[in-house]
């Protein structure tokens, strides 16, 4: 871990050069710059491409030694109940905050309705998935045949797999049990180290993205993109600032502890955007704390960084109310209640990485409730801006639910 201590630095230094050397790209029109833009633009994707290969094998094998290493199957199924009320109780309070805090915001500080009708917004697109997630059904979340689910991408049906898997290792004789055991956790460290790996070359790939994304975009939006921007991290900055003291008070830890045991992931969010990327440091910090059960960590935050994101409870629903308002849109409660739901279950099937796919998975949400595509482009042209904040509530809310569930699963 010593040679990663200052990469999150210089990626983020990186990140910020990047945006800079764009906007000017685009301003001055330098053919030179222009094609640079274009020759750099392939690293970035092969870099993201890189980090998302290693998603699945470090889910799977993460999972299943967690698995192991508690003491007893009981004591599994015991953890899965507590750490599935609290995750559940997160996204819920997510979704509350959202509606209201949110919908205050945009009642004080949002343009009046209808200032964005006018918006020119045909040279922009909505961001393509960059991982395939299946839609779920009532029986969506158990794998027909697990080998599919792999290679789709199906996060939630991969991810029950692996947790019954474990539990049949579990109980299988000690020599077999043990067998399993030494297999997926030296896939497991492997799979660790390969993104350290990958996290070396992050600041050229994100400074690729940075500019690539900065040269296209430019200083167009102003009134309409500033207040978003404006609005939307601040809501997310509340939702962070939030959960320290509900932390220190549920996980009967004091503010420094939970602060220092989550600080790294949160640096290492910030400068990637991947709560994927974040979770070998969430693994450190937890493993640091000294006030953590390291084996209860091992299985709840690899799950937490599959399929629990507390963003996904704020951010869209704020989305949908901020472009009802813009357009004028009245919105019946369950309209809003069936719109959060499906967005919650959508969000199972993407993960943590930057632009993980759930904008895309959202798009039909957001179109059946007469939602225009033109309002729905222009807040996702700008996702990379607040999706470090939306990376950092999904870190801190895993670290968070974990440091909860670990002072009621003891």
């Amino acid at each position: 871990m010593t040679r990663l201590a200052g990469w999150p630095i210089y990626t983020l230094v990186a990140l910020v050069f990047g945006i800079v050397l764009g906007i000017y790209a685009s301003q001055v029109q330098s053919p030179l710059l222009l094609r640079f833009t274009e020759i750099i633009e392939p690293f970035g994707v092969l870099w993201l491409n890189a980090l998302r290969m290693t998603v699945i094998p470090l889910v799977v094998s993460t999972l299943i030694v967690a698995v192991l290493n508690l003491a007893t199957a009981s004591l599994s199924v015991r953890v899965g109940l507590s750490g599935a009320t609290v995750f559940a109780a997160f996204l819920i309070s997510g979704g509350l905050f959202s509606a209201g805090f949110g919908y205050a915001l945009i009642q004080l500080f949002a343009p009046e309705a209808g200032i964005a009708l006018g918006l020119d917004l045909s040279g922009y697109a909505a961001s393509e998935p960059v991982i395939r997630g299946a839609g779920l059904d009532a029986g969506g979340f158990i794998p027909s045949n697990p080998f599919t689910a792999l290679v789709e991408g199906n996060l939630i049906q991969i991810v029950v797999f692996s947790l019954v898997l474990a539990l049949a290792i579990n109980a299988s004789p000690g020599a077999a049990r043990q067998t399993f055991e030494d297999i997926f956790s030296a896939i497991s460290q492997a799979m660790m180290q390969l993104v350290r790996w990958i996290m070396l070359a992050a600041p050229l790939g994100v400074f690729a993205m940075a500019l690539s994304f900065s040269s296209q975009m430019g200083y167009e939006f102003t009134y309409i993109i500033a207040n978003y921007l404006l609005l939307i991290c601040g809501l997310l900055s509340c939702a962070i600032l939030i959960m320290y003291p509900i932390t220190s008070v549920l996980g009967n830890v004091t503010l420094r502890e939970f602060s220092d045991s989550v600080l790294p992931a949160q640096i290492t969010a910030v400068s990637t955007r991947s709560s994927v990327a974040s979770l070998p440091a969430l693994l450190e910090g937890a493993r640091r704390s000294g006030h953590l059960n390291t084996a209860l960590c091992d299985l709840l935050l690899p799950f937490a960084i599959s399929v629990f994101k507390t963003n996904r409870s704020i951010s869209p629903l704020f989305g949908l109310l901020l472009l009802a308002h813009w357009y004028d849109i009245n919105l019946t409660v369950v309209e809003l209640v069936v719109f959060f739901l499906t967005t919650l279950l959508l969000s199972l099937s993407s993960v943590g990485l930057p632009m993980g796919g759930g904008a895309a998975l959202s798009l039909p949400l957001y179109l059946a409730v007469g939602i225009p595509i033109e309002g729905y482009i222009l807040m996702k042209s700008v996702e990379p801006i607040p999706d470090v904040l939306k990376t950092l509530v999904n870190v801190t809310a895993d670290m968070s639910a974990t440091t909860v569930i670990n002072r009621y699963s003891g």
